[in-house]
């Protein structure tokens, strides 16, 4: 797992790095005035952040691992090479996979539907199928989460920043 960890880690290391430098292009502007590449740059920042954590952990793992092989190898315990594969994270389930790909496919289609459902809408049934069917959690639960994930951006920026989210069916109201 770590060895993935890592890789993962990396990937977006270099896109935060890739997205710093675009949204720079963008103008910053000020704390008082934010430029379009305000926001992106901050989150940006975040995700650099993040994923140098995880590298650090990930090679701490690894270091620790390899030591732990050595000295097992020194005491002569023989060590099997699929057993280690399936401890470096290799061994995917296919519940996992259906998961992982059943969760982007939903992002995919809630992008897509974004201005013609609005973004409360959209980000609700999201959240709400992400929570309830991918991570199995109760129905109540999940409108709880999906409620807060849909109205507290929408009121943050749209009401008090003033950013224009996407009305699509809700214009209505």
């Amino acid at each position: 797992m770590a060895k993935l960890n890592l890789i993962s880690a990396i990937v977006f290391l270099l896109v935060s790095m890739w997205v710093a430098l675009e949204s720079k292009g963008l103008g910053m502007g000020t704390l008082s005035e934010p430029g379009p590449g305000f926001y992106p740059f901050g989150i940006s920042v975040l995700l650099l952040v993040f994923s140098l954590l995880l590298i650090i952990q990930s090679l701490i793992k690894l270091f620790l691992k390899n030591d732990q092989e050595q000295e097992e190898q020194k005491e002569g315990e023989k060590i099997v090479f699929s057993e280690g594969l399936q401890d470096a994270g290799f061994g995917f389930e296919k519940d996992k996979i259906k998961r992982v790909g059943g969760a982007a496919l939903l992002l995919l289609v809630g992008s897509l539907l974004l201005d013609t459902l609005g973004f409360v809408l959209c980000m609700f049934l999201v959240v709400f199928v992400l929570v309830k069917i991918i991570e199995r959690e109760s129905l109540r639960f999940s409108t709880i989460i999906a409620l807060c994930a849909s109205v507290l951006p929408y009121v943050i920026f749209d009401k008090l920043v003033g950013m224009q989210l996407p009305q699509g069916i809700l214009t209505i109201f």
